[in-house]
């Protein structure tokens, strides 16, 4: 009787490759290149209570880890900032200021936007200089919401 062999990820191996810009991913490989090219546009958001709870080879979560009341009154004492996945189409850009602040989609560029699906997913299949600056520009202004209703020090 033949043995079967343990299904390998292939978003998950080591191997490297690039996308070019504008080029939509088709294999995990692309779309983990996706995901590399996001964690620099992250990382400088490390700091204070934004603790990194999961950090693998296709999968990131940043939370705030501190006390505070949400948006409904509630008291917490922990915020999800962002997660991103790999997932089999798309690298999955979870962002909850997108969530949690309605005035956040009025500032969003047009190529990260016609990216959202749902409230808080984006689901990314390309990438580029344009999609880039719009991601910094989403970042930067998620933070400092956080930052202004006390959520993140």
């Amino acid at each position: 009787m033949a043995t079967k062999k343990p299904a390998v990820d292939a978003a998950a191996t080591t191997t490297s490759t690039t996308l070019a810009p504008g080029k939509k991913a088709k294999t995990p490989l692309e779309l983990k290149a996706i995901f590399d090219a996001m964690k620099p546009l992250v990382a400088p958001y490390e700091k204070g209570s934004l603790k990194v709870r999961v950090n693998f080879e296709t999968k990131y979560d940043l939370w705030s880890e501190m006390k505070m009341v949400d948006q409904k009154g509630k008291p917490r004492d922990e915020m999800a900032f962002l997660a991103m996945i790999v997932q089999s189409s798309y690298l999955g850009f979870y962002y909850m200021p997108q969530c949690t602040h309605p005035v956040f989609l009025e500032q969003l560029g047009p190529n990260l936007r016609k990216c959202l699906k749902g409230k808080s997913c984006f689901h990314l299949t390309r990438w580029d200089a344009t999609l880039e600056s719009e991601v910094k520009a989403a970042l930067k202004l998620g933070y400092a919401l956080y930052k202004e209703v006390g959520w993140v020090k």
